[in-house]
């Protein structure tokens, strides 16, 4: 398994694994997701979105996201087709659509939304999956821009409140609350100008003012706060810390083992016993 930041690849990308597996990713770009087969967890601002074979998840722009992936028990595949939409795509969209402009309603903000199945969806993701399926990659950059257009006209068809809800996402971040948004992602392995920038705010205002409201440095309160949510999962739930280091945010078992030794002056492993 793995635990890094990372941005998708390619704006139409097909995932295929084996074994089970936990992705971090920074959405910079609105991303929508169709799950072919096998299980999927993944962890937005602190709540947990389940979802499997046959279902459509949209995640908002701007934000970490924690994949865990489980393959399929039955075949041991772990597949789904992802289409990143930019914001300059969106932008474009919208110009040319004059339907965008009667919604003057903006909804409150949420960061996914779950699509119920529908006949444009698949036959949108049916298209994608076999031409990837037979390797060609969209290398067409009109062809591409064409299949995104697509998917948003999909989307808006099916439901037209994503409009308000992609117009509202889709404006310049602004400043929120830094403690419940801390609060929120310290589970993300993330550089501190990614917390920065998703709270709205340059990497020198982020140190100013997250030593304002915690009055310790952000990596001081990271690593501490990771490891208290470490003790009550060891000791409230009995979770192994095999099964909880990666979450958290640490690259390896040693390295979270040794960090707990240094804060509780004891093992995880014997808070278990």
């Amino acid at each position: 398994m793995a635990n890094k930041i990372n941005e998708f690849s390619s704006p139409l990308l097909l995932v295929n694994h084996t074994a089970e597996k936990l992705i971090e990713h920074y959405n910079s770009d609105f991303v929508l997701l169709h799950a072919i087969a096998g299980q999927s967890e993944c962890t937005v601002a602190g709540e947990k979105i389940c979802f499997g074979a046959g279902e459509y998840i949209l995640l908002a722009r701007n934000n970490f996201s924690k994949i865990h992936i489980f393959p399929d028990k039955e075949t041991g595949i772990h597949k789904g087709i992802l289409i990143r939409i930019s914001e300059e795509e969106i932008q474009k969209f919208f110009l040319h659509n004059k339907q965008a402009v009667k919604h003057s309603h903006i909804p409150k903000l949420s960061l996914y939304k779950r699509l119920p199945p529908h006949p444009l969806l698949q036959g949108l993701f049916a298209s994608v999956e076999t031409c990837l399926e037979l390797g060609y990659t969209y290398d067409s950059q009109k062809l591409m821009l064409i299949k995104i257009y697509e998917t948003l006209e999909t989307l808006v068809t099916i439901e037209p409140e994503l409009y308000d809800w992609f117009f509202h996402t889709n404006a310049n971040l602004q400043k929120i609350n830094l403690i419940d948004f801390m609060n929120k992602n310290f589970i993300f392995n993330a550089p501190l100008e990614r917390f920065a920038e998703l709270s709205g705010r340059s990497l020198s205002t982020f140190r100013r003012d997250f030593i304002k409201e915690f009055g310790i440095t952000p990596s001081t309160w990271l690593l501490s706060r990771r490891l208290e949510e470490a003790y009550r999962l060891i000791a409230e739930e009995k979770k192994k810390p095999s099964e909880i280091y990666l979450h958290l945010g640490f690259e390896s078992l040693s390295h979270f083992t040794q960090s707990f030794k240094n804060k509780y002056n004891l093992t995880p492993a014997s808070l278990l016993k």
